[in-house]
């Protein structure tokens, strides 16, 4: 092949690259083109698919807090009308509780007026014998003062106890030996100024002197004179004040004590009342069934030389007055004496509030 010849193939050859190469480029322009806008097409449409997303979840977020708004607003109006109702039926309940305590109370008030009108002849009956025969308040602490005797006590609770074989205490069983020593107790004796309740005309005492009185009344009569039982009460102090106080003091004046209570008991010399003793102290017993122990008391006191046994052990201390002062010994029930005296000038509980024993 000529030189020409030659030539003419290389420069058919450069220019076929040439092309080759214009057109390579124009087809890698026009893929680039085509990658740009598919791009460009996809950010658009994720652009707008992120867009109704955006759109979509603020349109479901509010339609949910408007639908939580709604069911808020629905629970507060239930639980307003609930608690209207709840406060309305309250209310209708006390008033009704009301109407029936005013019924309860005025039914109770009946009973109570039917009750005492039903008793009075009893009550009369009672209140004459104590007027001809019992000592007033001061009168009977006078008298211990003054004669040195010795001193029980009948109240309800031994009453009942001595004429009742059913009846009985939290802290001392009833028996027939019980009753019988009570009334051996209720027996006018030498040296022993019994006591005799305070004439009430409550409620409670009508029913106590209605069931009692008829058995009672003849047992008593025997006495000219009796003490009164509510010395030692709240009451006493209410009515004598200090002078009440003054003259309990002097019936122990620079005396020795033995003070004969339950063991556990919350009775206590308080010094309003007993700093002017000579001397005390202590002999305890049972604090339940006390009367069960009075042989060994007895026995024991046999042996003791103090002046006076003060007495805090409800029907056996009575009982065992009266059994220390045929004996020839001083005693005096005292009971609620200490409580009563707190009661009144210290605003204490009431003596049977209290517990049986202390702490």
């Amino acid at each position: 092949m000529d030189a020409d010849m030659l030539q003419v193939l290389k420069d058919l050859l450069s220019e076929a690259r040439e092309a080759r190469t214009s057109h390579d480029i124009e087809q890698m322009e026009l893929s680039r083109k085509l990658l740009w806008e598919a791009r460009e097409a996809r950010i658009s449409q994720g652009r707008q698919q992120l867009e109704l997303s955006r759109k979509l979840l603020w349109e479901a977020r509010e339609a949910r807090l408007k639908q939580g708004q709604e069911q808020l607003d629905l629970s507060q109006k239930l639980l307003w009308e609930a608690r209207e109702t709840r406060v309305n039926q309250g209310r209708e309940q006390i008033e009704l509780s009301r109407k029936l305590l005013w019924e309860a109370q005025m039914a109770r008030k009946t009973n109570d007026a039917i009750r005492i009108a039903l008793t009075a002849p009893v009550l009369d009956r009672v209140s004459v014998f104590a007027e001809s025969r019992q000592l007033g308040f001061l009168e009977t602490v006078w008298r211990l003062r003054d004669s040195g005797e010795s001193f029980a006590r009948f109240g309800d609770g031994e009453l009942k106890t001595m004429l009742r074989p059913d009846y009985k205490l939290a802290f001392q069983p009833n028996s027939a030996a019980l009753s019988a020593a009570l009334r051996s107790a209720l027996e006018p004796t030498e040296g022993l100024l019994t006591g005799f309740p305070n004439v009430y005309r409550d409620t409670h005492w009508s029913g106590v002197w209605a069931d009692v009185w008829g058995q009672l009344e003849p047992l008593v009569t025997p006495f000219e004179v009796m003490g009164n039982s509510h010395v030692t009460r709240p009451i006493f102090f209410e009515t004598t004040g200090m002078e009440g106080v003054n003259a309990w003091r002097s019936v122990w004046e620079g005396r020795s004590v033995t003070v004969v209570t339950g063991e556990g008991s919350r009775f206590d010399l308080i010094p309003e009342l007993f700093s002017n003793l000579a001397g005390s102290k202590f002999l305890y017993t049972r604090p339940i069934d006390a009367f069960s122990d009075l042989q060994r008391l007895l026995a024991e006191i046999a042996l003791d030389s103090s002046d006076i046994v003060l007495i805090a052990l409800g029907p056996a201390g009575t009982v065992l007055s009266s059994k220390l002062a045929k004996a020839g010994r001083r005693a005096i029930d005292i009971g609620h004496i200490s409580d009563s005296y707190e009661n009144v000038f210290r605003s204490g509980e009431w003596p049977e509030a209290k517990a049986l024993t202390s702490a």
